[in-house]
């Protein structure tokens, strides 16, 4: 029901934050309270000799520094007292300057800062990153010191942009601004390496590049730092491999050199060779326990190995040695934000965004978090942020279009999507995005290619994942084969068994494949399962989700097989996400069915929904029903907090237990369900905006079962049961589609509140009726609907729907227009919903040759008026491929007849599935041509039109589609089916629920399309 827009786009953080390998802008920040903290660091710091500006210093040579500022002592305490230092840095251009190549061998509050070992650099008194490479100078012309770094590794780059290229030399006790050194003293092997970068930069091919390296190569000196900064520039030109080998010969010459074992350790990750990388991480922190980058990126290792615990370890001991390093409080945002940690996420981004504002990951991540936290408008900021930091990156736009889609604004989503498939023509997300915004717009430009690139799209992921686990299952067959391993049941109970299960469980099917699980299971000993079960999850957290939603799958022509196979990937990825989790033991009680004060079933709904929803508004009075009986004791966790609204107080108030777990991790929310001892666990989200699909993989309660929230099958192995009826499930079409064992609620699994919710709606009259007292006056002219041929009006029929608009479709489109040709006169009345499709849709309509006039567009009104306003209509049209769920209760019950023809999947069910439990399977057509026939004979035929009105209105209140009581009690009575099928392990891949609560139903003498169009022609009446 709900639009699931989770960030589908998560992407990695991790390597635009790996400060070492690639240059990045530096910035000079400018307030006062920089000033002050500037003031009181530049004490005794200043290099004193030529060779300070190009080599990192030892510690031990760190003191000879001093003397320089001690002889001017009174002058400097006089000097730096003034604001004349940030003054003259921004007038000259300071804040423009680049970090040179090798910028990752040093870090902010060692002996390498020009502030002191002591500096920890509060509030980014300076700079962002300052560098060993660099210096405090004297500019004569404004009189004050500042502090500047040579832009380039090469001696005749040093732009400081005075308008000339200047240097800085040391004489005499004071820092001058000199000429560049001429390219004659720039050493040989210098002079490739800018031949190198240039071409680069140029149309030359890699090969010339290759070989000005390589001549650098060959003229480069024997020293460390020389081929230290060789190996830079050959990483930036993407030669990894020569710059593994450069820095191994850096370490060759100075074995103790942390900063080249931990940038050939970016070298060897950019090779894809992870071990490799991670032992020179390794080595970097034997040398330097305390290297704060060595730290994060072996912290990026696990990360990648899945292994988030000791990642977040590492990134936590980094900040602890660099707390003003943004890329590490970037990378544990992005674990916090794994986690389900958001609140922490959010801190953790945000201060990477106070030492680095130029974090481009930083404010994805951010944006990310607040999406998560249903903050869009927040989430809007950080990824435009983001865009704008980094343009040239597809994955910003395309988080700040899902945003932006979000919040309905859907024609500046597109052209953000447009521009990330621009910058990345193979960036999945963003086109499944784009074909989804376009469904809601009514855009059904270039339609049939995109829905086959997104069919290919699915149908790639799909099979990889099945081909991951598939393999992996094998392997260990093979393995247990050749050492002649038997059967060892007791493997049954290891923790591990239970994450295969929950991972693969749904993703295999077929008996070969399902007993090829069985057997691995029953045939491993415990440090096998423990393996392949780590091995899963940490291939499956390597693979991307597919870019497909499942809730936009709904609309897409995709088969049965794909849709329930993009469920099973998304619960297995749920598992894999809370694979070595634990919940306490799940401590329940035999439930005893005792209408004396024994025990009850306790059932437990989890929703996200509990609140202003259509979900809410539907199921609103059954918690309260629950506590009124006898057999189950209700228990409801909100996923999402108080809304404010009367559904929210209501449910709070008439559940028997409500609990509110949105604040809650995904453990702790598990913890607290299984500590209540429920026995069924009810999943009311699916795949649908909030939902927590963890919780259910963490198996809190023993029988878990799929409700209501999403449409379709949940493919989840952790979720056994799901609730459906014969007519939106028939039994012939659940294997095909669903992975669930069925509970058929005796006559519709879709509830409806209107009995309790809109018992006296206003009584829709006519305007010659506007002299009675005391009624609401709704007329067509109200809404500006034409007036109906019986009212004097031109109109012979108002037909309707009131879907959002991304359900309808050409194919449904056409079929509409076709019934507007056959029946002169009529009309169709839409919702702007949203109202960017209405021009759209009305140019579809003007293509089809039918005048736009004929369509009729209102604004969405509020839920009581809208209910109150559906009968206004004469007939209400559905949409086949996605039905109407919702409005078609909201039309049945102000009297007006539903249209519709179902197919096979279960979303395409469920008006059929409203009216079979109304008693008007005479309205469910066969097939497209059936539709066509009934919606014409009802046109035609006013008197049938004003029976089905007139039986709806004097029915509804005993018809089982609105007899909510009854209902819940039929309910009741198919929880305890799934309670005694599970624990007596029935083999039956549905189970028939029993009317057990009787009442009179009225009887309709027409039982389905076939009775009624056979009684229409026997009356003599000819379809057009």
């Amino acid at each position: 029901m709900a639009l699931l827009s989770h960030n589908t786009a998560l992407y990695n953080t991790r390597e635009s934050c790996r400060y070492g390998t690639n240059p990045i802008p530096v910035t000079a920040l400018y307030n006062e309270d920089s000033r002050k903290n500037i003031n009181q660091k530049l004490s005794n710091n200043l290099p004193t000799r030529r060779s300070d500006f190009f080599h990192p210093q030892e510690p031990s040579t760190l003191n000879r520094t001093n003397r320089v500022v001690r002889q001017n002592s009174s002058w400097t305490s006089q000097r730096w007292s003034e604001p004349k230092l940030y003054d003259s840095m921004l007038s000259v251009g300071w804040n423009a300057c680049i970090l040179p190549s090798i910028n990752s061998m040093t870090y902010v509050d060692t002996w390498h800062s020009p502030f002191g070992q002591s500096s920890s650099l509060p509030n980014l008194t300076a700079v962002k990153a300052p560098h060993p490479y660099s210096s405090f100078i004297w500019n004569e012309t404004k009189q004050s010191f500042g502090f500047v770094y040579q832009p380039n590794i090469l001696a005749n780059k040093a732009q400081l942009h005075f308008g000339a290229d200047m240097n800085a030399e040391y004489f005499a006790g004071n820092w001058k601004m000199q000429p560049v050194l001429s390219t004659s003293r720039v050493p040989d092997y210098k002079t490739h390496l800018e031949a190198a970068s240039r071409l680069a930069g140029t149309t030359s091919t890699m090969n010339k590049v290759e070989e000005e390296l390589r001549l650098a190569i060959n003229t480069c000196p024997q020293n460390p730092y020389d081929r230290a900064i060789l190996a830079s520039v050959c990483y930036q030109l993407g030669f990894y491999s020569l710059a593994v080998e450069q820095y191994c010969l850096a370490t060759e010459l100075q074995p103790s050199f942390a900063d080249a074992y931990n940038n050939m350790g970016n070298a060897w990750k950019a090779l894809q060779r992870t071990t490799e990388a991670s032992r020179c991480y390794e080595a970097a922190l034997a040398w330097n326990e305390r290297h704060p980058h060595a730290l994060n990126n072996l912290g990026n290792i696990y990360r990648d190995k899945g292994d988030l615990d000791h990642a977040a370890a590492l990134y936590s001991k980094c900040l602890q040695v660099c707390p003003t390093l943004a890329a590490a409080h970037c990378n544990l945002g992005g674990i916090c934000r794994e986690k389900h940690l958001l609140k922490e996420a959010v801190l953790h981004f945000l201060t990477a965004l106070t030492y680095d504002p130029h974090l481009a990951a930083a404010a994805n991540g951010l944006g990310v978090t607040y999406r998560e936290l249903n903050q869009n408008d927040e989430a809007l900021k950080a990824f435009s942020l983001a865009a704008s930091l980094q343009p040239y990156a597809a994955e910003h736009f395309a988080n700040l279009g899902n945003t932006l889609k979000d919040l309905g604004r859907l024609e500046e989503s597109v052209k953000c999507h447009r521009t990330a498939i621009h910058l990345a023509p193979h960036l999945e997300d963003a086109f499944s995005q784009l074909a989804h915004s376009m469904a809601m717009l009514c855009d059904w430009t270039d339609r049939n290619e995109i829905l086959k690139t997104i069919r290919s799209y699915l149908d790639r992921i799909l099979q990889l994942y099945r081909t991951t686990c598939i393999q992996l299952l094998r392997n260990v067959f093979d393995g247990n084969l050749k050492m002649n391993i038997k059967v060892r049941p007791e493997c049954d109970d290891f923790q591990s068994s239970k994450v295969v299960y929950n991972i693969v469980g749904g993703l295999l099917y077929g008996c070969e494949e399902q007993q090829l699980l069985s057997s691995v299971i029953s045939a491993s000993n415990k440090e096998t399962i423990d393996m392949l079960a780590m091995q899963l999850v940490q291939n499956l957290l390597q693979l991307p989700l597919p870019s497909v939603q499942p809730f936009h799958c709904l609309i897409y022509p995709v088969t049965n097989e794909q849709f329930r196979l993009l469920g099973s990937v998304y619960a297995a990825r749920a598992a894999a996400n809370v694979a070595f989790c634990k919940v306490p033991k799940l401590e329940w009680i035999e439930p005893q069915l005792n209408y004396f004060g024994g025990g009850r079933l306790k059932v437990g709904y989890v929703s996200s929904d509990f609140q202003n929803h259509p979900y809410g508004h539907l199921t609103q009075s059954i918690y309260g029903f629950h506590r009124s009986g006898k057999s189950v004791e209700c228990f409801c966790y909100s996923l999402s907090p108080s809304d404010g609204s009367h559904y929210r107080k209501k449910i709070e108030n008439e559940a028997e237990h409500f609990r509110d777990i949105s604040h809650l991790t995904v453990h702790e929310a598990a913890s607290i369900i299984a500590n209540d001892g429920i026995h069924i666990l009810i999943n009311a989200n699916g795949y649908t905006k909030g939902a927590k699909t963890e919780i259910f993989a963490l198996r809190p309660a023993p029988v878990q079962v799929a409700f209501m929230g999403f449409a379709g099958s949940l493919g989840a192995s952790y979720i056994e049961y799901m609730i459906s009826d014969i007519v939106a499930s028939p039994p012939e079409f659940v294997p095909e589609c669903h992975t669930e064992v069925m509970l058929y609620h005796p006559h519709t699994y879709f509830v409806s509140d209107h009995k309790q919710s809109s018992p006296r709606e206003p009584r829709i009259i006519s305007k010659s009726n506007s002299g009675i007292s005391g009624e609401i006056i709704l007329t067509r002219e109200s809404y500006g609907l034409p007036k109906s041929v019986y009212e004097g009006g031109d109109c012979t029929v108002l037909f309707a729907n009131f879907n959002q608009l991304y359900k309808l479709d050409p194919s449904t489109l056409n079929i509409w227009c076709n019934i507007l040709k056959r029946v002169p006169g009529s009309k169709i009345w839409l919702l702007r919903f949203p109202p960017a499709a209405e021009a759209r849709l009305l140019a579809q309509v003007s293509k089809r040759h039918i005048s736009t006039d004929r369509i009729i567009f209102t604004d969405v009104a509020p839920k009581e008026e809208h209910i109150a306003r559906c009968g206004l209509a004469d007939i209400f049209l559905d949409t086949p491929v996605c039905n109407a769920h919702t409005t078609a209760t909201d039309a049945l019950w102000s009297g007006l007849p539903v249209v519709t023809g179902p197919t096979v999947r279960l979303a395409s069910r469920v008006a059929a599935s409203v009216l079979h439990a109304a008693g008007l399977d005479e309205l469910i057509a066969r097939d497209m041509n059936e539709y066509q026939d009934i919606a014409i004979y009802l046109a035609y035929n006013y008197e049938k039109r004003l029976a089905i009105r007139k039986y709806l209105i004097e029915n509804r209140d005993r018809l089982p589609l609105f007899d909510t009581l009854r209902w819940t009690r039929n309910l009741e009575a198919l929880f305890w089916q799934a309670w005694f099928h599970k624990f007596h392990n029935l083999p039956d891949r549905i189970v028939y629920g029993q009317d057990v609560y009787s009442s009179a139903s009225p009887n309709w003498p027409l039982s389905n399309c076939s009775q009624f169009l056979k009684h229409a022609r026997n009356e003599g009446f000819r379809i057009c």
